[in-house]
């Protein structure tokens, strides 16, 4: 089996003349910045954890504008010769001119006519292994943007058309990310932040603007066997105070959620050489139904949705009203066990999202 070089994302090879469906998700292309590969050269490089790299690239005007915070995809294209002379090990020969997978673009809420790409270059990934040894000034070929969220799944009318008693919450959001499967949020949650700026500045001329920002909360947790392999640690441990940032004093303006973040370890701390992961006193494990209930009883108590929180308990409220969304990004084992831990709460499906 070929090894993964995103983390949820399969191995794709496609020949020049294959496509893939993308676009909003339901097949149309009209928010594609481009069907066609397009030549990003890298402006600069640096590490952002064990094994990975955070890589910027210069971009089109328009990439914000298409990928919004919808948790978007790029496909980026790789030289398959390049990669076959440079892995003498790997026996298959290949019948296609190019290998493609898809990365999510990171586009922060200040950042303007730039991108940046999280890659971990595993051992034996070709791909991952080409992309991290590249220099700056060097040219990777990219398309898209693909697939993400419905901008609808955000909107707390969409489901119950109740956007008083709602709004009233706000939407609690829930983010759960394995490795480099932080991606999609980072783009969700700077998505938000820059869209709350462009409507504080509306706000200053027109009195149409809503008072209430949609989204109240938003907890985000990072799933990882030691901190050493936690992806961009300091820039995921400032997004509260980022958040906070984005408040204003003018009357009827929307604010900016809270954000929490959280790092949940699988690896054994009881016997970690690193000291800091012995005295580790975060989440520890792998996701499981025991580890989000508090997450889940929160957001389920706050918005009043029948729930089941324990062995034969179950809170009440109406089964029709939810301001609460959980969406996650990981490996295949992730995604199953989310798909069955989210049923076990009672949570309809349509509050849900998985970013492959």
């Amino acid at each position: 089996e070929e090894e993964k070089d995103l983390i949820g994302h399969e191995f794709l090879k496609l020949s020049p003349r294959s496509g893939r469906g993308g676009g909003d998700g339901n097949g149309s292309t009209s928010m594609m910045l481009s069907s066609h590969f397009s030549s990003f050269h890298i402006t600069s490089s640096i590490d952002a954890g064990k094994d990975m790299k955070l890589m910027t690239f210069k971009s089109l005007p328009s990439l914000r504008s298409t990928i919004a915070f919808r948790g978007r995809h790029l496909d980026v294209k790789t030289d398959v010769k390049y990669i076959y002379e440079n892995n003498k090990n790997k026996k298959q020969s290949y019948e296609m001119d190019e290998i493609i997978r898809p990365y999510t673009p990171i586009i922060r809420s200040d950042e303007f006519g730039i991108f940046s790409l999280l890659v971990k270059g595993y051992e034996k990934g070709m791909v991952s292994k080409y992309l991290v040894n590249l220099k700056v000034g060097d040219r990777v070929e990219m398309r898209g943007p693909f697939g993400g969220i419905d901008t609808k799944w955000f909107d707390s009318t969409s489901t119950s058309g109740d956007v008083q008693n709602i709004n009233h919450h706000g939407l609690h959001v829930l983010l759960l990310g394995a490795g480099t499967g932080i991606t999609p949020h980072l783009q969700v949650i700077h998505g938000i932040l820059s869209n709350l700026k462009k409507t504080n500045s509306y706000n200053s001329v027109s009195n149409n603007t809503p008072t209430t920002l949609p989204i109240k909360k938003i907890s985000l947790i990072t799933f990882n066997r030691t901190q050493e392999d936690i992806p961009m640690r300091q820039e995921l441990d400032a997004l509260p105070e980022l958040a906070k940032q984005y408040s204003s004093n003018t009357p009827n303006t929307p604010q900016p959620p809270i954000i929490e973040v959280f790092h949940a370890l699988s690896g054994d701390t009881t016997t970690a050489t690193n000291n800091s992961d012995s005295d580790w006193k975060g989440l520890k494990g792998r996701v499981s139904k025991e580890m989000l209930q508090p997450f889940i009883t929160e957001m389920m108590t706050a918005n009043s949705r029948n729930v089941v929180v324990g062995e034969g308990e179950e809170e009440s409220g109406s089964s029709d009203e939810c301001g609460m969304r959980v969406a996650w990004c990981g490996p295949d084992g992730f995604h199953l066990s989310l798909r069955e831990i989210t049923a076990s709460f009672g949570i309809d499906p349509k509050f849900c999202h998985e970013f492959f």
